[in-house]
């Protein structure tokens, strides 16, 4: 989420998770789908034309186009901003997964990481997220992990990023992190790529420039399948100048589109100069009403631009309003319908069906 440009809401969500972790969920369920057994094999061989793919500005799967439709699960009370870092407190299940594909008819997930529980227990790590990984497969999701908390500390958003920005090890260390992720990754169809840093926040556009630069040097060397994304900062609120072809540009949108909090870089604020170019976070509070959001959606999927709506579970922004995995008892009810209507037709990974 934008938290520079919504710093009360923001605060007032951080401080009802406050009030709330004492009465959040246990350790999410360890259980598979019945569809997919406990030995899946997560990294099978697949064929050029299972993965999402960057082809002339456009995400293609199988030959056609994609627009990419899909849900944030920020597991806030996991991360380091917001109660954690606790792995453990994922509020993130099987029926997460059912709900986002079969009720809301998406097809991509953007699912949220904090450095810490990678430098607490990789080996847990890895069966932490495998187990995501399987339940977005058997529910024909794709999953983008994104990096809400690097090595340095943040706050999730725009703010917080200097025992970051100001190390160089630490920079280092998050180009480690994401080399060796997209080498356990690279054989997955089910993950879609690599959103390498939430709202990034640079001293400089050139620190921001060299530093993606080299992630995206180090993650399309581990791994020749899938793209990387990249987003807006702070420095100059543009994307950065990498060289590369295998990335997925993206930006987040707190505002009617077009207008500050919801322009696109470059020439035109209401359509991207780069592309194929994903709107990461689309979303209002409860309080605000679905407002602005329905307008956005539909002139996204007219312009061929993927988003995903922020959030699923969150008492603030989210489709419901608790905190809880698989826990649908406080449904935003005007907002699922808005974010329901704008997925009709979307394609979704087949994985041979």
């Amino acid at each position: 989420m934008n938290w520079l440009l919504e710093p009360t809401l923001r605060h007032t969500q951080i401080a009802l998770l406050a009030s709330l972790l004492a009465a959040l969920l246990t350790p999410a369920s360890t259980a598979q789908p019945a569809s997919v057994s406990a030995t899946a094999d997560l990294a099978r061989p697949v064929t050029d034309s299972s993965y999402l793919t960057v082809s002339d500005g456009k995400l293609v799967y199988g030959g056609q186009d994609v627009v990419l439709r899909g849900e944030n699960f920020n597991n806030e009370p996991a991360l380091s901003c917001c109660g954690g870092p606790d792995i453990s407190l994922i509020n993130v299940n099987t029926a997460d997964y059912e709900q986002a594909s079969g009720v809301l008819g998406e097809n991509v997930i953007r699912f949220g990481l904090d450095y810490s529980w990678y430098a607490a227990d990789r080996a847990r790590f890895f069966a932490v997220v495998d187990r995501q990984v399987t339940w977005a497969m058997a529910n024909h999701l794709w999953l983008i992990p994104v990096m809400y908390e690097p090595p340095g500390g943040t706050d999730g958003g725009y703010g917080g990023q200097d025992g970051f920005w100001s190390s160089a090890p630490n920079q280092q260390a998050l180009i480690d992190f994401w080399a060796d992720f997209a080498s356990h990754y690279q054989a997955n169809s089910t993950i879609a790529g690599y959103d390498v840093f939430n709202e990034p926040a640079p001293p400089s556009v050139a620190a921001y420039d060299s530093w993606a630069q080299g992630v995206y040097d180090a993650i399309t060397a581990a791994d020749p399948n899938h793209f990387v994304l990249l987003e807006v900062s702070s420095a100059d609120w543009d994307l950065p100048s990498v060289n590369g072809d295998r990335i997925l540009w993206s930006g987040h949108c707190y505002a009617p589109m077009g207008t500050e909090g919801c322009n696109f870089p470059g020439a035109d604020p209401s359509n991207p100069t780069k592309r194929p170019f994903l709107v990461g976070e689309v979303g209002a509070p409860l309080s605000q009403g679905t407002a602005y959001v329905p307008g956005d959606l539909a002139d996204f999927n007219q312009l061929g631009v993927s988003w995903v709506h922020f959030v699923m579970h969150e008492s603030g922004f989210g489709l419901y309003q608790n905190w809880d995995a698989g826990d649908f008892s406080a449904p935003w009810t005007e907002m699922i319908q808005a974010v329901g209507a704008a997925t009709a037709g979307t394609i979704k990974p087949g994985y041979g069906m």
